[in-house]
Formats: structure tokens, C-alpha cells, sequence
């Protein structure tokens, strides 16, 4: 079962995976290391926490609101720059001044002088280029914030600049590497490989592209696919070899959406020459594997979305069809979970117990896990 995160940190189950909130954890803290503290705390004793760690605006580093941790370099903004690169054109550095420069900022005259050749943000822009008040007001806190912010931005997109002259592939190998190292400072390197799964929108719809700035492309411009497919397969595949990770979001009511998922797994966990198993076959765990288990890829998928593309019914009733057709994807099955989305609702009027009890039935019937919309408490309170 996948069970929710809460806080204050309760007592958890050892064999059971959680899904954490980012805002959950910002609320009351007094900066960003307290923030990466409670995350450790939550994360140790668990089988896995889902950690959504995927585009600028959603990480555990909350930008506007304190300096950041060990931010973590979007993946849309490698690909902007193995595009760039690619087309034999130089790369242009993020602008930032000293922190306390309110000349230097000021000068700065727009969102794209700020931010050269990367994706511009004019929320932090408007933040770091204003003049910071000497009290410790909303405003001079995200003045501030946001500055420490570009200035992470611009020290993580120098390795991008520095691979410049290695050609595109050299790009996105450095910041496919700056990734997986802010993941290591954030969380520490043991619990990334064996307790941390982050999650990232592969697939996302264009209002988490507009206003988050999500997946491996950027909302008014158009990437040649090849570039992108390798971008999303080196920065993928590096992070998977630091432990398991999450991607999302696949509407499985959809053939189109369906195939995209099955290709992208493919890339990251093909299926093993020496597995001995004609395709479609059950999987089977090798006996290496028991003793050193590889990392993971959870699949989380969806059914029919609504219009803002966030969220949408249970995946429920195309499970089994979709299961079908992954057992005949040249995958290693052993190193894959989907992960049905939304969470599982929990009935109002009847005995909860029992619904649960059937809902979990289903699902470990067909092997897969159980979403569920409760904290370890709330489970425990079902139990008894």
C-alpha cells in the first residue's frame, strides 16, 4: 500500500511506501534546513517515500520562501540547452549579482537578460530584481529568496556551460549528473538509494509546463523529438541508477498515452538478454537480483483526465487491459510497478473496513499496489 505522510511524524510502517507533500512540510518552518530535516525524518523507517522533485517550482526547496537546500536544476532547462547547443549556438549564463548588490539587480532589465539562455521565470525576476527592504518583511524574505534562488541556478547551469563545447550529448550528461547530486545533498545518498523514489512529470499538460514549468519541454517553443527522447533517457536513466524512481502522468484510457508510457519504460528497464523468458512470459527475479535488488521504475498512471490534466478518475478499470499489454513490452517486468492514480476513495455511510478490505483484495490478486487517501494512524484506527 501507498499511505500518506504526516505531520508531525508518526510512528511508520517498515514495509510500506508513502507519498509526501512539499507544502506539507514548508508549513512553520524557519528555513530550508529544517525543512530537509523533517523530510529525513519521515523518509527513515519507511519502505519509500514518493518525493515529487521534478521542475522549478516543484521541490522540495520552496524558491520564493527561503534560500534553497540543494535545489534541483529543471530537466526542461538541460534539454533548452542541449537544443541550443545543438543548433551551434553559444550559451548565455544566468545573470546574478551578490546577494546584498541591490544596484547589480536592479540593472538586470528583463526576465530573459536574467536568465540567458535558460527558461525565464518572471516571478522570480520581479522578486530579485527589486530592491531589498532592510526589515524582515514578506516582501525583502522573498527578495531575498529569490535571489539565493538564481544564484543556485546560475552555479548549477554552469556545468551545462562547461559541457558546451563537448557537443549536446555532454550537455545532458552534466546535468543529468547535477540532479542526482542535488538528490544526494538534499536527502544524503543512503537514504536516496534506499528509501527516497522521486517523482517526475514526464507527462505533464500544459498548465503544470506554464505555471511549474514540468517535463523535458518548454510551453511556446518547439524541440526536435530526437533531442528530447535523449535528454529524458540520459536524465532518467542516471537518476535510476541512484534508486528507484517515479514518473507520471499517463492517461491509460488512451491508446496514444498508453504506448508513449510503454516507450518510455522500454528506455529505462529493457528487457535483460539473459532473462530466458519469451516476451509477454511471467517475470521472473533472478537470484543476483534477490540479494542486490536493481532500482526500480513505479509507473503512476491514471484513467480519463479532466480538462486541467491533473487530475482524473481511477485508474481502476483499465489496469488489467493495460497490464496486458505491458506483459508483451521488452521490459525487465521485475523492475516495474504502476502505480494506479488517484488514491482509492474511501466510502462514506458503510463500513470503511470492509470496503478496504476489498478494494486491497483486488488489487493484490493482480500484484499491484494500493493508493490510499490515509495517514499511518488512520490505517491503524481501520485495522482495529
Amino acid at each position: 500500500m501507498v499511505l500518506k505522510v504526516s505531520l508531525p511524524t508518526e510512528p511508520s510502517y517498515g514495509n510500506v511506501h508513502y507519498e509526501g507533500a512539499n507544502a506539507l512540510f514548508h508549513r512553520g518552518a524557519k528555513d530550508s534546513t529544517e525543512i530537509a530535516e523533517r523530510w529525513r525524518l519521515a523518509v527513515w523507517g519507511t519502505a519509500g517515500v514518493f518525493v515529487l522533485r521534478d521542475s522549478l517550482f516543484s521541490q522540495q526547496d520552496y524558491v520564493y520562501g527561503w534560500a534553497p537546500y540543494a535545489l534541483m536544476l529543471p530537466p526542461a532547462w538541460i534539454t533548452t540547452a542541449v537544443v541550443e547547443v545543438a543548433a551551434g549556438h553559444a550559451l548565455r549564463p544566468v545573470r546574478a549579482p551578490a546577494l546584498d548588490d541591490d544596484d547589480g539587480w536592479a540593472a538586470i532589465g528583463s526576465a530573459a537578460d536574467m536568465f540567458g539562455s535558460f527558461p525565464p521565470s518572471d516571478g522570480l525576476y520581479k522578486r530579485a530584481s527589486r530592491r531589498a527592504a532592510s526589515a524582515a518583511d514578506k516582501d525583502s524574505l522573498e527578495t531575498k529568496a529569490s535571489r539565493a534562488t538564481v544564484r543556485a541556478l546560475a552555479d548549477e547551469t554552469s556545468a551545462l556551460l562547461g559541457a558546451a563545447a563537448k557537443g549536446p550529448e555532454a550537455v545532458a550528461a552534466a546535468g543529468a549528473e547535477r540532479i542526482v547530486q542535488s538528490d544526494a545533498r538534499y536527502f544524503g545518498s543512503s537514504l536516496r538509494y534506499h528509501r527516497v523514489v522521486p517523482i517526475l512529470v514526464e507527462n505533464p499538460k500544459s498548465r503544470e509546463m506554464v505555471e511549474e514549468g514540468k517535463g523535458f519541454t518548454v510551453v511556446d517553443r518547439t524541440f526536435p523529438p530526437g533531442l528530447v527522447r535523449m535528454v529524458r533517457r540520459t536524465v532518467l536513466g542516471r537518476r535510476l541508477q541512484d534508486g528507484d524512481i517515479a514518473i507520471e502522468r499517463y492517461d491509460i484510457s488512451l491508446p496514444a498515452e498508453r504506448a508513449h508510457a510503454i516507450e518510455v519504460v522500454t528506455e529505462l528497464i529493457p528487457a535483460r538478454a539473459d532473462a530466458g523468458l519469451a516476451v509477454g512470459h511471467a517475470p521472473q527475479e533472478h537470484a543476483a537480483d534477490a540479494a542486490n535488488p536493481r532500482p526500480k521504475v513505479w509507473l503512476w498512471v491514471t484513467g480519463r483526465l479532466e480538462p486541467s490534466g491533473e487530475r482524473g478518475e481511477s485508474a481502476a478499470r483499465y489496469l488489467e487491459a493495460f497490464m496486458a499489454e505491458l506483459a508483451h513490452a521488452p521490459i525487465d517486468h521485475s523492475r516495474l510497478h504502476v502505480l494506479g492514480k488517484p488514491d482509492f476513495t474511501m466510502p462514506k455511510g458503510q463500513d470503511q473496513s470492509q470496503a478496504l478490505k476489498r478494494e486491497a483484495a483486488w488489487y493484490r490478486k493482480r500484484g499491484l499496489p494500493l493508493a490510499l487517501p490515509l495517514t499511518t494512524g488512520q490505517l491503524r484506527e481501520l485495522m482495529r
